[in-house]
């Protein structure tokens, strides 16, 4: 007779297990697993312990290293007052940053901005805060390294300068560059020092653009216009100028050269009697000057470096043991996250032998700038 299974086969169910055959014993609980989530358990309890520690550390440290002992902290949206070197009296010696090319990058004020020290809105929040209180100041410094800048932003900046009380003395240092609109700032001071190798002067203005027509006929590109008159797209490079823009362009450009010889001759009139004194003299025709050159030309009165313009701020205004501050408009916290600042996508950036990154250079205005050999330069 044939074996008889206990389960059919379409129950599908496995066989009984072998009632000889012991069943295994229950899993036991794995030690190392036990101690590392006891390690981690622990880890997360000290890291959450110490990090607020670390954190309150660093805020202390930090504001220790930004604000060191008798300085001036920042008023968030206002102007930050560096000691820069102690002195004794009841004013100081203000000194401004001009550096790079100087144009209007930030839109409003805030704690944690990124402005240069080309920003012409932070220039002259720094010369407001000195107008609205010239008791507190016995001179000013401008510290200058600049190829200049643009045209109105310059103009605001001088403008601004020539607002100051005029019993308040200033004087401009120029140390590798104080071109252009540089210039055009500086020669509204009471006294400029230059270094002799130094390059200044460089009057003039420049508009760039780019045709690309011929690279569109090349891909077989056809711009299509409408246009409300005939010069609405003027600087246009996907086509030629006419030349009734042309013209027009360069009566611009001519106005601005103009007011620039008026403004350094109202600066240095014992050089430069009239703006066309200055048209003439070799500066005129836009080129650079050595320092040493410049002083011959009378555009400076002394070569020299910071510590001689130092020296020449405290004669001038009669504050021998004066402190110096500088007025950056910015806040020192600031100028740790400058750096992490993008730039505008689409724009161009220009890059200055000596001189950190100036940025974007807005298309369609006119600069009072000296241009760099190799680079090229679409305002």
């Amino acid at each position: 007779m044939p074996d008889t299974y206990p389960y059919s086969s379409s129950s599908q169910v496995p066989f009984p297990p072998d009632s000889s055959t012991p069943p295994p014993p229950p899993p036991k609980a794995s030690s190392g697993k036990a101690g590392s989530y006891f390690c981690g358990c622990l880890c997360g309890c000290l890291f959450s312990l110490i990090l607020p520690s670390l954190l309150l550390t660093f805020c202390v440290v930090s504001c220790a290293l930004l604000f060191p002992k008798g300085e001036t902290f920042p008023v968030p949206g206002g102007d930050s007052q560096e000691v820069i070197r102690p002195g004794a009296g009841d004013k100081a010696i203000a000194v401004i940053p001009i550096q790079g090319v100087i144009g209007f990058y930030s839109q409003e004020s805030s704690f944690l901005d990124t402005s240069r020290s080309g920003d012409a809105s932070r220039i002259l929040q720094a010369l407001r805060r000195i107008q609205e209180s010239p008791e507190d100041y016995a001179a000013v410094i401008l510290d200058m390294n600049t190829p200049g800048g643009e045209v109105v932003a310059s103009d605001m900046i001088r403008r601004q300068l020539d607002r100051l009380p005029p019993d308040l003395p200033v004087v401009t240092c120029i140390r590798s560059l104080g071109a252009s609109g540089g210039y055009y700032i500086a020669s509204g001071s009471d006294w400029i020092v230059a270094n002799p190798m130094s390059l200044t002067g460089s009057v003039g203005v420049i508009l760039h653009s780019m045709e690309y027509r011929g690279l569109m006929d090349k891909l077989g590109l056809k711009p299509v216009v409408y246009r409300s008159g005939e010069f609405k797209d003027i600087l246009s490079g996907s086509r030629e100028a006419t030349p009734q823009e042309q013209e027009y362009l360069t009566y611009m450009v001519r106005q601005d050269f103009q007011h620039f010889c008026q403004v350094v001759s109202q600066g240095r009139p014992s050089f430069f009697p009239t703006p066309e004194d200055v048209e003439k003299s070799l500066a005129g025709d836009g080129r650079p000057l050595l320092g040493s050159d410049a002083l011959k030309l009378g555009m400076l009165d002394q070569l020299g470096d910071f510590e001689d313009a130092v020296e020449e701020a405290r004669k001038l205004g009669n504050c021998p043991n004066a402190p110096l501050v500088r007025l950056s408009g910015r806040s020192r916290l600031s100028s740790l996250f400058s750096s992490l600042a993008p730039l505008p996508q689409g724009t161009l950036t220009v890059n200055l032998p000596g001189l950190s990154p100036q940025g974007a250079l807005p298309m369609g205005h006119r600069f009072y700038l000296l241009p760099q050999e190799g680079e090229t330069l679409i305002p």
